[in-house]
C-alpha cells in the first residue's frame, strides 16, 4: 500500500474503529518536546495529579497503599513527594491483579502479557488511551530520523509459537501497514540469506528489532554482503534489550544511517528515545521516571523506577524494573527539552546457538511461556533456561503450585521443535532464581562462549 494511503486515510481510520487518538497525540507530542524544561515539569506533575485522583477513587491496591500511610491526594504537592509511595514489584502486581484494576471502567482493554527478563510471567492490561500516547511518543522518536508513520519497515520481532494461523494473520496485517515482519527468532545464515532477500524486493525505509537479532543481521551484511549491494536506510530503531556499541557501529555503516535505542517495557511501554545526538530523552509527557538506591528512596543513579501516566485502568506508580540508569543534567545539542537519562546496566539478551550453526534470540523462550499461558498451564512462579552447552540445557523453575507434566511437555516440546530434538533437557525445581553478579535475574543464561 502506499505511503500516502497509509497516511491520509489507513491511520484515520483506525484511529476512529479502535477510538484511539493517536495523530492528536502525536501532534501534542510533536509540539511539547521544546517546552521550557518548567513548563514539561508542570504538565508531569498535573498528569500524575489527575492520575492520584483517580487511583485514590478506583484502585483497591492504592486506595489501600495510601490509607495505611495516611495519605490523601492533596499530600502530594510536589514530583518530590513521591517517594512517600511505596515501589511495587513484578511480585507485587501478581499477586495483586485484581486489586490494581479499574472495575468502574467500561471501555475497550487490551489484554498483554509478559515474562521479559526475570522469566515472571505477568499479565498485564491497557487502554486505548494507553496505547495511543504510547505509540504517539514511538512515533515522535522515529521523526527525529525522518522515519514516519507509512513507511515501509522491516521489523525483525517475536511471533506466536503455537499458532500458524496468528502467524499468517499478523503477517498480512503488517503488510497492510507496510511491515515486513521477520522473525526475531531464527537467525541462522541460511535465514538471514533468506530475510536479505525479502528486504531487498521490499525497499525498506528503515528497520526495527529486538537488538540482538539487528546485532546478528548487522554482522551477516558485514560479513557477507559486499557494500555495492547493500542499501541505504532512514534508521534502525532497537527495542526489548541492550543494542552494545560495537554491535551499533556495524548497524550503522552497513545501512548508512543512524541507529536508535528505543527503552521502556512491557508493563508501562516505551519511555526514553535515543535521538540522532546519541542521548536518551524522557517522554515525561506520558511518563515519570526515578532512580532509587537500595532502600527504594530518590537518588541520582540507581534502579529504574517508573509510573505510567496513561494507564488509568491499570495504573503502576513507581513501578521497579530491575535496571540501573542516572539523571543526565546537560542540555541536548539537538535542541529538545525533553530531560536526559542514561541506562548503567539493562537487559542483555544472549543468544542461543546449537552445533548445527542456528541461531536464536532468546525472546523465543518468553513466546513459549506465553504460548503455555495461553493454554492455560499455571504453577510457573518464574522460569530461567541455561544453555550448558550445545545440546544440553537446564530448565529452572520456580512453583507457585504443583506443575503439571502436561505444561512441561509443551515446554519441553516447543524448545525441541525450534532447537532440534536431539538435545538434552533437565528441570530443576528452585525456591527462587538467583541473582547474576550485576544484581539483575535473567531469563536465559548461556555458558558456550
Amino acid at each position: 500500500m502506499s505511503k500516502f494511503v497509509i497516511k491520509k486515510f489507513y491511520y484515520p481510520l483506525i484511529d476512529s474503529l479502535k477510538g484511539e487518538n493517536l495523530l492528536s497525540y502525536l501532534r501534542s507530542l510533536d509540539e511539547s518536546q521544546y517546552f521550557t524544561p518548567d513548563r514539561l515539569a508542570k504538565i508531569q506533575f498535573t498528569n500524575f495529579k489527575k492520575l492520584l485522583d483517580h487511583v485514590y477513587t478506583v484502585s483497591p491496591f492504592y486506595q489501600r497503599t495510601l490509607k495505611e500511610k495516611n495519605l490523601a491526594p492533596y499530600d502530594f504537592r510536589s514530583l518530590n513527594d513521591l517517594e512517600l509511595l511505596p515501589i511495587i514489584t513484578k511480585t507485587d502486581i501478581r499477586d495483586n491483579i485484581d486489586d490494581f484494576l479499574d472495575k468502574t471502567y467500561h471501555g475497550k482493554i487490551y489484554p498483554g502479557r509478559t515474562s521479559g527478563s526475570t522469566g515472571i510471567p505477568l499479565q498485564l492490561y491497557h487502554t486505548p488511551d494507553y496505547s495511543s500516547w504510547d505509540w504517539a511518543s514511538r512515533w515522535r522518536a522515529r521523526r527525529w530520523f525522518g522515519a514516519d508513520y507509512g513507511d515501509r519497515e522491516v521489523a525483525l520481532w517475536g511471533r506466536p509459537v503455537d499458532s500458524a494461523w496468528e502467524r499468517r494473520w499478523g503477517s498480512i496485517k503488517s503488510r497492510i501497514r507496510n511491515v515486513l515482519l521477520l522473525s526475531g527468532f531464527n537467525l541462522s545464515e541460511a535465514d538471514l540469506i533468506r530475510y536479505w532477500q525479502k528486504i531487498k524486493r521490499f525497499h525498506p525505509d528503515y528497520f526495527y528489532g529486538y537488538a540482538s537479532s539487528l546485532a546478528q543481521f548487522g554482522r551477516f551484511i558485514d560479513e557477507r554482503i559486499a557494500p555495492t549491494e547493500r542499501i541505504k536506510l532512514k534508521g534502525i530503531f532497537s527495542a526489548g534489550e541492550t543494542l552494545h556499541l560495537p554491535d551499533k557501529k556495524i548497524l550503522g555503516n552497513v545501512f548508512s544511517c543512524k541507529v536508535s535505542n528505543e527503552y521502556g517495557c512491557s508493563e508501562v511501554g516505551a519511555f526514553a528515545y535515543e535521538c540522532p545526538e546519541g542521548n536518551w530523552h524522557i517522554s515525561v509527557e506520558n511518563a515519570i521516571v526515578e532512580f532509587v538506591d537500595e532502600n527504594g528512596q530518590p537518588s541520582d543513579k540507581g534502579e529504574i523506577a517508573v509510573t505510567s501516566l496513561t494507564n488509568f485502568y491499570m495504573p503502576l506508580i513507581r513501578y521497579r524494573i530491575g535496571d540501573q540508569g542516572m539523571y543526565i543534567s546537560e542540555k541536548c545539542p539537538c535542541g529538545r527539552n525533553l530531560p536526559l537519562m542514561k541506562l548503567t546496566a539493562a537487559r542483555i539478551v544472549d543468544v542461543v546457538k546449537t552445533r548445527n550453526g542456528k541461531v536464536f534470540s532468546s525472546n523465543l523462550f518468553d513466546y513459549i511461556n506465553d504460548a503455555l499461558i495461553d493454554k492455560g498451564a499455571k504453577g510457573i512462579k518464574q522460569f530461567r533456561i541455561v544453555q550448558n552447552c550445545f545440546e544440553d540445557f537446564t530448565i529452572q523453575i520456580v512453583r507457585d503450585e504443583s506443575v503439571s507434566n502436561e505444561a512441561l511437555n509443551f515446554f519441553e516440546t516447543k524448545i525441541r521443535e525450534y532447537l532440534g530434538a536431539e538435545i538434552q533437557i533437565k528441570y530443576e525445581f528452585l525456591p527462587n532464581i538467583p541473582q547474576d553478579p550485576t544484581g539483575k535475574i535473567r531469563s536465559f543464561i548461556s555458558k558456550i562462549e
